[in-house]
């Protein structure tokens, strides 16, 4: 993470252990818009879906290419259509 508290588009170290916050910044910065609370929320209600962390000395610590990839499964395959732009005709 820079000093600027945002991270670069650079791919991080696989390796690397994030807290909850510069994970949510590092997805975010890929593209992966996520914030703290929500990895909070899925750690707590829906462990199944929750990106995959360990703790140390309670905090929660994700590996950085472990979150990527748990990203990358939770989005949609790429589509021509968007459902947003999509209409309804009346």
């Amino acid at each position: 993470m820079s000093t600027d508290g945002k991270y670069h588009m650079t791919y991080p170290d696989p390796d690397q252990l994030l807290d909850r916050a510069d994970t949510a910044l590092m997805l975010s910065a890929l593209g992966f818009k996520v914030s703290r609370s929500t990895l909070a929320k899925l750690a707590c209600v829906s462990p199944n879906e929750s990106a995959p962390y360990i703790l140390f000395c309670g905090r929660a610590l994700y590996r950085a290419g472990t979150a990527i990839a748990w990203a990358q499964a939770r989005a949609t395959k790429p589509s021509r259509v968007s459902r947003e732009t999509e209409t309804v005709a009346a």
